[in-house]
C-alpha cells in the first residue's frame, strides 16, 4: 500500500522516490501485514527526504482511504524553529498531493492550538509531548482525553539526535516514552541523520527495532552522484594562526554569503556588534530573541537571498536546525562532531564548493570538554582534503559522529532524578499556568516577557508603585491584545543564568529587576481567576530575595533587551 502511495506522491513532484524512501514504505507495509509491535528506526543523510517519509504514515493512509496504522499523526521535533518550518512544509505537501482540509496544529510553549492533541496532525516539541503524555485532563468528564488521542496516533520522533541535554535526563525520558508507546502498540518512528550508534542502541535497547539505515542495503547511487558534487575545504583555526579573538571582518569580506556560529549568545552578540558597522545585511540569530523578532530576521534572510544580495549571519546553535541557508564560508567555534556536522550542512547546502574554518574557543561551554576535544583531535589527524570528505560523505561522517557517547551516565541515579522531577512536573501539569513551557532538562526554566511597548511597561511599573498585585483589567490593554503580546514577545531562560554570586550571596541579576518606589523588584505574570470568577492576567511585585518559581513567567527590564540583539549584558 505505502510503496504505491509514495510513488504516486512523488509523481506529483515529478521525481522518482529514492532507494531508502522506498525501503521505508516497504517496512511500513511489513509492519501492517505482520502486525509488528516494534519501533521503526530511520537513519538517513541530511537532505535525503526524511520529511516526505515522516509524513507518509498519515498521507499514505488518507490517500488510500484505509487506516490500519492510526487515524492521526503526532510529529515531535526538538526546537520551535524546526516546528514552524516543518508546519509550513507539511501544509504545502498536503495541498500539493490533494489532501484538502487536513487539520494541522502546532503545540509548544509559545503556541497552543490543540493542547489536548485532538487534531489530524500535531507538530510539537518533545517537552510538550512528554507533558501531554503524563498529564491528566478532564474534558466533558473524560479523564484520559489526551491519552486517548495519543493512542490513536502514529508518533514520529524526528531529528532525535538533537534532544540531548546535560547528563542525559532527556534521553532517559525519551527511552521510557519509546518503551511505553511500543508496549501500548502505538506505532513509533525515530528519525535521525546524526545520532551516534551508542545512543541509538541505548534508546532502542530490547525493542527489536525495524531499521531503515542508509548504507545497510548498499549505497543509493543516484543520491551519491548528486552529493558527490559537494566539496568542502575544512581548515582548523590554530593551523591558520587564527585565534578566538580573530578579526572576522578580514575573512568574510570577500564572500557574498557568510555564516558564523558561536557556542554562546554573548560571543555571538559581541561579534555582531563588531560587524554591523562594517557591513550591510548582518543578521543576528540566537535563543534570546522573541518569536516575532526571530521570524522577522528569518524572513529578511530569505528576502536578501532571493535578491542575490550580500548577507552575513551571526548565530548560535539555533542555526543547526530549521535555517535554510547556503553559505559560501562557515566560521564556527569547535563543538561535538554531531553539532559540527549540522553547522557544516549550512555551507554549500545546494552543492558545489564550501569553505569551513573551525576555531577553538577559550571555553568549551556549553559542551563538555571531552566531546569537543575528541572531535577536534579526529579532524586534526586528517589532511585538509580528507577532512572535507568527513562532511560530504554520509558513511565517513557517521564514523566521525560515532566518536560521541551520549548515553546517560549513572543511569540509575538519573532515573531516580527523573522520578523526582516527574513528581514536581505532575503537580504543575494538574493546574498549568497559561503559556506553560515545561522542559525535560536537568535545569529549570522560566519564561521571559519583553514588552516592546514602553508605554505599557511604564504603565505596569507605575501601577505597582501603589499595589503589590494588579490585574490586567486595571491597565489600558485588553486580554486578547495581551495574549497576542505573550505569544509573540516571550522566550525561555535557563534559571542558572538568572543569578550572580557576590561575597557568598546569591542575588538576582539586574535584567530581571525593576525600579519601583526607590527599590528593586521582580515582576511575575500569572493567569488566575479574578473576583468575578473570570480568567485574567495578574502582575505581582516580588521582593528579589523571594524564590523565582520554575516554569512561571516574569517581566524583563526593557533596558536589557531590544529587538536588535535580544537580551544582553547579563554579567
Amino acid at each position: 500500500m505505502f510503496k504505491e502511495i509514495l510513488e504516486r506522491i512523488c509523481r506529483k513532484y515529478t521525481f522518482y522516490p529514492r532507494k531508502y524512501q522506498l525501503h521505508f514504505a516497504e517496512v511500513l507495509d511489513e509492519f501492517i501485514v505482520n502486525e509488528v509491535n516494534k519501533p521503526i528506526f530511520v537513519r538517513l543523510p541530511c537532505g535525503y527526504g526524511k520529511t516526505l517519509i515522516g509524513l507518509l504514515p498519515f498521507t499514505g493512509q488518507n490517500l488510500a482511504g484505509e487506516y490500519p496504522l492510526s487515524s492521526r499523526l503526532i510529529y515531535v521535533l526538538p526546537t520551535r524553529a524546526l516546528i514552524n518550518f516543518f508546519a509550513k512544509t507539511a501544509k504545502q505537501l498536503m495541498e500539493r498531493i490533494g489532501l484538502q482540509g487536513v487539520d494541522i496544529a502546532i503545540e509548544h510553549g509559545e503556541t497552543h492550538t490543540s493542547p489536548h492533541y485532538f487534531k489530524d496532525v500535531i507538530i510539537t516539541t518533545l517537552d510538550t509531548f512528554f507533558y501531554v503524555y503524563t498529564k491528566k485532563a478532564v474534558i466533558d468528564n473524560h479523564l484520559e482525553f489526551p491519552a486517548g488521542c495519543i493512542a490513536t496516533s502514529t508518533v514520529v520522533f524526528d531529528e532525535a539526535h538533537m534532544y540531548q541535554g546535560g547528563e542525559g535526563l532527556t534521553f532517559i525520558a525519551l527511552k521510557k516514552l519509546i518503551q511505553h508507546l511500543t508496549e501500548a502498540r502505538i506505532p513509533v518512528i525515530i528519525m535521525t541523520a546524526t545520532m551516534p550508534e551508542k545512543l541509538e542502541k541505548y534508546l532502542l535497547e530490547g525493542t527489536g527495532k525495524m531499521s531503515v539505515e542508509y548504507g545497510l542495503s548498499g549505497l543509493d547511487e543516484k543520491y551519491e552522484s548528486n552529493e558527490g558534487k559537494k566539496e568542502y575545504d575544512v581548515r582548523l583555526g590554530d593551523e591558520l594562526g587564527i585565534t578566538d579573538d580573530v578579526d572576522i571582518a578580514n575573512i568574510v569580506k570577500n564572500y557574498k554569503r557568510a555564516l558564523m556560529v558561536f557556542n554562546t549568545v554573548s560571543k555571538a552578540q559581541k561579534t555582531y556588534r563588531e560587524l554591523k558597522d562594517k557591513f550591510d545585511n548582518v543578521i543576528l540569530l540566537h535563543s534570546r530573541l522573541c518569536r516575532v523578532v526571530r521570524e522577522k530576521y528569518e524572513s529578511r534572510i530569505h528576502d536578501l537571498i532571493s535578491r542575490g544580495e550580500h548577507v552575513i549571519i551571526v548565530s548560535t546553535q539555533v542555526c543547526e536546525s530549521g535555517l535554510d541557508f547556503n553559505a559560501e564560508i562557515l566560521i564556527t567555534e569547535a563543538a561535538p562532531s554531531d553539532a559540527l556536522t549540522q553547522r557544516v550542512g549550512r555551507c554549500a547546502r545546494r552543492g558545489g564548493y564550501g569553505e569551513v574554518i573551525i576555531v577553538k574557543p577559550k571555553s568549551s561551554h556549553p559542551y563538555e570538554e571531552q566531546y569537543v576535544s575528541i572531535a577536534m583531535q579526529y579532524l586534526k589527524n586528517l589532511s585538509g582534503k580528507t577532512r572535507g570528505i568527513v562532511f560530504s560523505s554520509f558513511i565517513e561522517n557517521m564514523k566521525f559522529i560515532n566518536l560521541m557517547d551520549y548515553t546517560p551516565r549513572e543511569e540509575n541515579r538519573m532515573a531516580r532524578e527523573l522520578r523526582t522531577f516527574m513528581d514536581g512536573w505532575l503537580k504543575v501539569a494538574e493546574a498549568p499556568p497559561e503559556n506553560l513551557d515545561l522542559r525535560i532538562r536537568e535545569t529549570n526554566f522560566i519564561s521571559i516577557l519583553h514588552l516592546v511597548d514602553n508605554k505599557l511597561y511604564n504603565e505596569i511599573v507605575d501601577a505597582l508603585k501603589y499595589r503589590g498585585k494588579i490585574s490586567l483589567a486595571k491597565l489600558n490593554t485588553s486580554i486578547e491584545d495581551f495574549r497576542t503580546i505573550l505569544k509573540e514577545h516571550t522566550f525561555t531562560l535557563d534559571m542558572n543564568i538568572l543569578f550572580e554570586h557576590k561575597d557568598g550571596e546569591r542575588t538576582v541579576k539586574s535584567f530581571l529587576l525593576h525600579e519601583i518606589n526607590g527599590g528593586k523588584f521582580v515582576i511575575r505574570i500569572s493567569n488566575e481567576m479574578d473576583e468575578n470568577g473570570r480568567n485574567n492576567y495578574f502582575l505581582t511585585k516580588i521582593n528579589p530575595d523571594q524564590k523565582i518559581i520554575p516554569y512561571n513567567m516574569y517581566l524583563i527590564n526593557n533596558r536589557y533587551c531590544n529587538d536588535e540583539v535580544g537580551l544582553h549584558d547579563l554579567q
